[in-house]
């Protein structure tokens, strides 16, 4: 904060008193020696001549050489006033002539001679003697250049009042001056918008630093770069106890120039070579300083786009936010409007997902075709947007545009929608501001174009593909030991998926692969049939449906692959996994590429009968949704049947008799146990006696009889 003050006293002022005295010293002596032998001339004649003016006499002295004559008697008061109406101006050089032989006045800054001039000013009407003695006395007290003589004057005393009256009312009345003489500026400058607008904020203190109030303040514009009060180069207020805030608008570009002062009563000092020296103040001076700030009669507007999704489905419109606002520590200029217009690109992840910054000296409209003439990029919508002010936010549609567009053309457009053919690309927006699309008066307020750059994150959308996949067992029923196969085709991937490993900056995650798993559910026992299993199939009751089960005793993941999320249908059994186009997709080949080896599905024994779920599951990523086949699909299952359990099969036999006589009859009988398929028979089997041969529990080498033969009961 700058501040205004003068000296107490100015070399120029101690160098003119000192001079003075000296010539009016040798002045006196003069006279002095010209009154023996001449006529004696007439000392302090402006005393002689006062009389009409309100004071009081000095004494007469006949020590004092210049108050000896009782005639013509001398009066403390104000020198006469030729310059109008009240009391003025006041000797400051006792015994001295009073005459004005020139017009020598010359101002005073020193704050002695300007609380003096807000003295005089505040007792110039008042016509009170004694009041105008109390200021001739101070006016004497602090300025008198013969202090000598002065100071005789009041030892000798005053006709009519005391000398210690004239002495407190010049001390209380000086103190009181000081209290209320303007006698520093504070100032500073604030700006309110940008550099547009703003305020000069005024203090006026008095020599104690105290405010001041219903003092005059004037601003003047000195180079015409800013205007007060509507257009005003000047403004005049009034202080306060506190700041005083004077607004202010800028005309122009540049450093403007104020002068920033206040009005106080102004202290000049009559300068006479031969005679009494004066003091007076007969009008206010302007004390005043400089101030200098940039100001501007232009701005610069910006624009932010924040798209409503970052990922898009097919089918959805592209809608924005756009926001205007102005660069740091500037403002919107009241009235103006402008039009903003905005396009729309498409392209792969490596043509959209990068920032594309203007090049120096480049228009808005330069930026903007350069970027159209780009390959691999596509212009698919425009939209518009109109702002009168900063931070003014509007919602826009795309509506399909190939290149500009007018405003009527625009409302006419439908609605650009993500087609099926871009799933899987990115867009992104690019907003301008340029001259030519603006009212002249409104561009010419513009310190430049503005051009919302290619690219940026919150202006970047990207296009998530809906797949599907069906999950189908080659069969529905098979028995143990059978191997299980099943295909899955997978469709709506984009044909580069894979190939995208994500972007941090853009808050896009990379290309996911998918997982196919395996189930097991059913009783889970060597003894299980196919009626116990059948309680487990997937959505039965108390059973998962669509979301797949959790581990326990009668749920198992038997199999879990990692596999490339592609197009086309997956092979999953019989020793591998493999992935082969779909059928009348144009690929260069068509033939099955092996992705696991290894992979054998099926049920060895009866506790492994059941059923078999294939799940496939894409978890989805930035550039397509996920898919997950239901658990209880219809057919993406298997049932495995157990083998029927039997009984082993025993046959005991016991002979009629076990001591028969020759020619005697006998028999044998076969109890037979145990599940024998149907069709099932036995045969036995008789053997003879031969004589010289042992009885041996080996029969080896008996001879074989006939035998009957029987089916089994």
């Amino acid at each position: 904060m700058k501040k205004y003050g003068g000296k107490h006293n100015s070399a120029r002022s101690d160098n003119n008193m000192r001079t003075s005295m000296k010539r009016k010293t040798i002045r006196r002596m003069s006279a002095f020696f010209a009154s023996i032998f001449i006529i004696p001339t007439i000392f302090c004649s402006h005393l002689a001549l006062g009389y009409d003016e309100p004071g009081v006499f000095y004494k007469v002295s006949d020590t004092i050489e210049w108050l000896k004559d009782r005639t013509y008697r001398r009066k403390l008061s104000a020198t006469p006033n030729y310059w109008g109406k009240g009391y003025m101006s006041y000797c400051i050089e006792a015994g001295a002539d009073f005459k004005r032989d020139s017009d020598d006045w010359r101002q005073e800054l020193g704050k002695d001679y300007r609380i003096a001039a807000k003295m005089i000013k505040t007792y110039s009407n008042n016509s009170d003697p004694i009041s105008q003695a109390s200021v001739a006395f101070t006016m004497h007290d602090h300025f008198d250049l013969t202090k000598d003589e002065w100071k005789k004057a009041v030892d000798n005393g005053f006709e009519d009042v005391s000398t210690d009256t004239l002495k407190k009312n010049a001390k209380n009345w000086w103190e009181e001056a000081e209290r209320n003489t303007p006698m520093t500026l504070d100032f500073n400058q604030k700006y309110t918008s940008g550099k547009h607008a703003g305020v000069v904020r005024v203090i006026v203190r008095n020599i104690d630093g105290n405010p001041l109030k219903d003092v005059p303040i004037r601003l003047e514009s000195e180079n015409g770069l800013v205007k007060f009060n509507g257009g005003k180069q000047s403004v005049e207020v009034k202080s306060k106890n506190g700041a005083v805030d004077i607004p202010w608008s800028s005309s122009g570009n540049g450093s403007a120039k104020v002068k920033v002062g206040f009005l106080a009563p102004k202290a000049e000092r009559y300068y006479s070579p031969k005679y009494q020296d004066e003091i007076r103040s007969i009008s206010d001076a302007e004390y005043s300083e400089k101030i200098v700030f940039e100001v501007k009669n232009s701005f610069q507007p910006t624009l932010t786009s924040k798209v409503a999704k970052h990922e898009l489905r097919v089918g959805e419109n592209v809608d924005s936010t756009v926001t205007s606002g102005v660069r740091e520590k500037d403002s919107w200029i009241n009235g103006v409007s402008l039009h903003a217009q905005g396009y729309y690109f498409v392209g792969s992840a490596k043509d959209i997902l990068q920032i594309r910054q203007r090049n120096n000296g480049e228009s808005a409209v330069q930026y903007l075709k350069r970027i159209r003439a780009l390959p691999n990029l596509r212009q698919v919508a425009a939209s518009r947007a109109y702002f009168s002010r900063a931070n003014e936010s509007v919602n826009t549609k795309a509506k399909r545009a190939n290149g500009d567009i007018s405003a009527s053309d625009l409302k006419e457009a439908e609605d650009y929608k993500v087609a099926d053919n871009e799933a899987g690309l990115f867009g992104t927006w690019v907003w301008i501001i340029s001259r030519d699309a603006q009212k002249k008066e409104d561009a010419d307020k513009l310190d430049d174009e503005v051009v919302k750059v290619f690219g940026s994150a919150d202006s970047t959308s990207v296009y998530q593909a809906t797949i599907s996949s069906d999950v189908v067992t080659k069969q529905k029923i098979v028995g143990i030991g059978t191997e299980i196969v099943s295909e899955i085709t997978v469709r709506g991937l984009p044909e580069t998926y894979g190939s995208f490993k994500g972007n941090e900056t853009y808050g896009f995650n990379g290309d996911k692969k998918a997982h196919i798993r395996v189930w097991w559910a059913g009783e889970g026992s060597e003894k299980s049939t196919k009626k116990d299993n059948e309680k487990y199939m997937p959505g039965s009751k108390g059973e998962a449906a669509e979301q797949e089960p959790k581990e326990d005793a009668h749920h198992h993941l038997i199999g879990n692959w990692e596999v490339p999320a592609v197009n086309g249908v997956y092979k999953v059994g019989n020793g591998s996994i493999t992935m082969r186009p779909i059928a009348g997709v144009n690929r260069s080949s068509s033939d099955p590429k092996v992705l696991k080896d290894n992979v054998h599905i099926r049920a060895n024994k009866n506790s492994e009968s059941g059923w078999y779920v294939f799940v496939y599951d894409f978890p989805g990523s930035s550039r397509a949704l996920a898919n997950k086949s239901a658990y209880n699909g219809l057919w993406s299952r298997a049932l495995v049947e157990p083998n029927v359990l039997t009984t082993p099969v025993s046959v005991t036999t016991r002979v009629s008799d076990e001591k028969v006589k020759a020619g005697e009859k006998f028999h044998d009988n076969a109890r037979i146990t145990g599940t024998l398929p149907k069709g099932s028979y036995v045969v036995f089997s008789a053997y003879e006696y031969e004589e010289g041969k042992e009885n041996k529990s080996d029969s080896s080498d008996a001879k074989k009889g006939d035998a009957k033969k029987g089916s089994n009961s």
